[in-house]
């Protein structure tokens, strides 16, 4: 777009859709990121990223503070939903509505309090939205329940005092005349997102992506009670969050009938927290949008029923507790980093994060390979941040583009050796770029390129795998890199046989230097000494795959190690792998069954 100067509307970035049409919804969020990253490179995205998050939680606390929430509440709730929303807050348009959202929040609390908040400062921050992210939606749907709230109050009011007060009788027509000016801004703010380069098709096209079969195939668009969401603690965070608001809602409820009064914000907290509150239950999108936005109602709620006293020295002691636990949690988070599930943890710093297949890429821009992709899901975006348009892919995330009927065809490649040969075909694909680690297995898509044969594996790590044909331009690098033993994807330890282990260590040691020590290249030159003899060696190399320190992601490292050992009657060395893999994965079923094995009567 910014070579261009203008927003694209036919598909030109993959070899399998190009020329369908394609609506970038998010081209601003787009065109934001690059500007950033040309004036301040990649660790200006993360500057950006925390910022925008900064931003959105200084809204929240201030629409807290602004509802009636004490500092010693409204703190400590935004603390617990800012953990729970740190796994979205990545480098993504979402952030963008996360943070217009906070204000969209923030304005209509000034409102409610009597404060200057204008109807016209929602309009252009709704323009900007629409084109920044497809939440863009929230705007209106916020603010028609705030207009809904005002409604059902001002109605309430008026039935109340009906022939009794004349200042119930003003209060209900000043609720209800601030719900018509709440009603004519949905309208103004529907208009407003007409007000991007699409159109009305813009306004529809969040619903028909939302309806799409495939959709539910997404992680973040299944339920927070998939098996995939409950190991993390984001489900614990939830379902904490989740009951700590419908408490604090009943005991509201409970003190309203009580006091025959209501708090500060209204019934809009409550409208919005049961809103978010079913659509979180629909997917985990939308459990972050739970999280954030019902923070300052329910902090303000929490208040109003457990009021603080209002001593100055009580507040400050609230404080003084507060304050430093939780900056010592930020010190604790940032050096640490946290679990998001049991098998995995997001550690603080800049960059690209470690599983992105860099060196991967690195490699094709190397050695100059260029021309259409056969890649697996997660890794085409990446390709086309690094070589669009000398490389284009056979799919990549933008599921509105490839639609239902190309998402089948391309599966059903992944694991069917006549689909993959037609494919591959099809859109003349030039390399095969396969991720290891981003959950989509590819033993079965490796299996099928083994049996249509002529294409050979001339690189690998422990998160890629590329493949190019035998024959044609890239000929003479199948020839000088080409793998013709080692397959890393379906590699087993005891799987090498003794009249090839000189071949497996040969290839095994080029794929180290190759990969800049990969680790599932460093074990199978382990197996390859041990067949072959070199104990010794072996052992140096164990030794040094030990100290590294390998993550998370090379649990499975340790269990291979761990087998190894086991079958050499190294039983105690094998124990101490198996409990390493457990501790980095405790779900690894081949370790805790070494180990029980180990363990047991032998």
């Amino acid at each position: 777009m910014l070579v261009t100067g203008h927003v694209p509307r036919v598909d030109d970035y993959s070899a399998l859709a190009r020329g369908r049409p394609f609506i970038a919804h998010e081209w601003l969020a787009g065109v934001v990121f690059r500007l950033v990253e040309i004036g301040a490179g990649l660790d200006g995205l993360t500057v950006l990223k925390t910022v925008i998050a900064l931003l959105c939680a200084a809204a929240l606390y201030a629409t807290a503070r602004t509802l009636g929430a004490s500092p010693a509440v409204a703190v400590p709730t935004l603390a617990f939903v800012i953990i729970l929303a740190a796994q979205q807050m990545v480098v993504r348009p979402q952030i963008f509505s996360y943070l217009f959202t906070a204000i969209f929040l923030l304005l209509l609390a000034r409102r409610r309090a009597g404060a200057r908040a204008p109807l016209w400062w929602f309009l252009p921050i709704q323009v900007a939205w629409v084109n920044l992210h497809g939440g863009f939606l929230l705007g209106p749907v916020i603010v028609s329940l705030a207009c809904t709230a005002e409604t059902l109050e001002g109605l309430f009011i008026a039935l109340r005092s009906r022939a009794t007060t004349r200042g119930g009788s003003e209060t209900a027509r000043r609720r209800l005349r601030e719900a018509a000016h709440l009603a004519g801004l949905v309208a103004a703010l529907i208009a407003a997102c007409l007000l991007n380069p699409y159109g009305s098709t813009l306004l529809k096209f969040p619903f028909q992506l939302m309806s799409s079969p495939f959709m539910g195939k997404i992680y973040e668009w299944r339920s927070p009670f998939s098996i995939e969401y409950v190991h993390t603690y984001m489900l614990r965070e939830y379902v904490a969050w989740g009951l700590f608001g419908l408490g604090v809602l009943l005991l509201t409820v409970v003190a309203v009938a009580r006091r025959q009064s209501a708090p500060r914000g209204g019934i809009f907290p409550a409208l919005l927290f049961v809103a978010l509150l079913v659509l979180s239950l629909r997917s985990l999108r939308f459990v972050t949008d739970f999280g954030l936005y019902t923070c300052p109602g329910v902090a303000a709620m929490a208040t109003w029923v457990f009021p603080v006293p209002p001593k100055r020295t009580t507040k400050s002691i609230g404080l003084v507790l507060i304050v430093p636990i939780l900056l010592g949690l930020g010190v604790w988070f940032a050096w640490n980093g946290y679990a998001f599930d049991v098998t995995s943890r997001r550690t603080f710093g800049f960059g690209v994060g470690q599983i992105v297949s860099v060196a991967g890429a690195d490699y094709l821009r190397d050695n100059g390979v260029r021309g259409n992709a056969f890649n697996t899901y997660t890794a085409g975006a990446y390709l086309l941040y690094r070589f669009y348009p000398q490389v284009r892919v056979a799919i990549d995330s933008r599921n509105d583009v490839y639609g239902p009927d190309l998402y089948r065809e391309y599966t059903r490649a992944r694991t069917h050796p006549d689909a993959l040969a037609a494919l591959l075909k099809r859109i003349e694909a030039s390399f095969a770029f396969l991720e290891l680690q981003r959950g989509e297995p590819i033993e079965k898509t490796l299996e099928a390129f083994q049996k249509i044969g002529g294409w050979r594996i001339v690189y690998f790590d422990d998160f890629t795998v590329i493949l190019v044909p035998q024959d044609g331009q890239w000929a003479p690098l199948a020839a000088r890199d080409g793998y013709s033993v080692i397959d890393p994807a379906r590699y087993r330890p005891g799987s090498i046989p003794l009249q090839e282990a000189a071949i497996f260590l040969d290839e095994a040691t080029r794929a180290v230097r190759q990969s800049h020590g990969a680790f599932i290249a460093r074990l199978i030159r382990v197996e390859a000494l041990l067949v072959l003899g070199r104990r010794g060696e072996a052992l140096e190399e164990e030794a040094r795959i030990v100290g590294a320190k390998p993550l998370y992601y090379h649990s499975k490292i340790f269990t291979y190690l761990g087998i190894l050992r086991y079958w050499a009657g190294d039983l105690p060395e094998a124990a101490s792998h198996f409990r390493r893999a457990l501790a980095l994965d405790p779900l690894d079923r081949t370790a805790a069954l070494g180990l029980q094995k180990i363990s047991g009567p032998r």
